[in-house]
């Protein structure tokens, strides 16, 4: 039985579960460094970067006071005006949140903006005007 079995077939079983091998015990002890790769590369920034980090931290530090500064001075007071004047006064108190420019954050606050709008001034916007709102803002 054993002398079926080509040498090519041999080596090559061999270097198949060799690499699965280290495959599986680089995945088990290097999992947050081959994370980190690939984030590096698909997204161009690295994860260990204290830069990127910090900034990060600015940006949902500056998504949260923009909520509350939404929740308080706007949408609360906002009842009965129109959406082209809810947008100006949304946008107006916006520019002060450079935090904003991530993609992440803009699309969070959109949907929250929407719920509020909604729920609060009976007005509904769609995220598409959201965004080309955000896009005219100055950065």
């Amino acid at each position: 039985m054993l002398s079926k079995i080509s040498w090519s077939d041999y080596l090559g079983a061999l270097a198949v579960l060799t690499g699965a091998y280290y495959l599986i015990l680089g995945g088990v002890f290097y999992k947050d460094k081959v994370k980190k790769l690939a984030i590096k590369k698909w997204t161009g920034k690295p994860l260990d970067d204290p830069d990127n980090d910090a900034e990060e931290d600015d940006a949902f530090a500056d998504y949260e006071a923009a909520v509350e500064e939404l929740k308080e001075c706007i949408l609360e007071a906002a009842k009965g005006i129109s959406k082209e004047e809810l947008l100006v006064q949304l946008k107006e108190r916006l520019i002060s949140h450079g935090g904003l420019r991530l993609a992440a954050y803009q699309d969070v606050l959109n949907a929250t903006l929407i719920d509020m709008a909604k729920d609060n001034c009976g007005v509904t916007f769609r995220e598409d005007e959201l965004n080309a709102a955000w896009r005219t803002l100055p950065r």
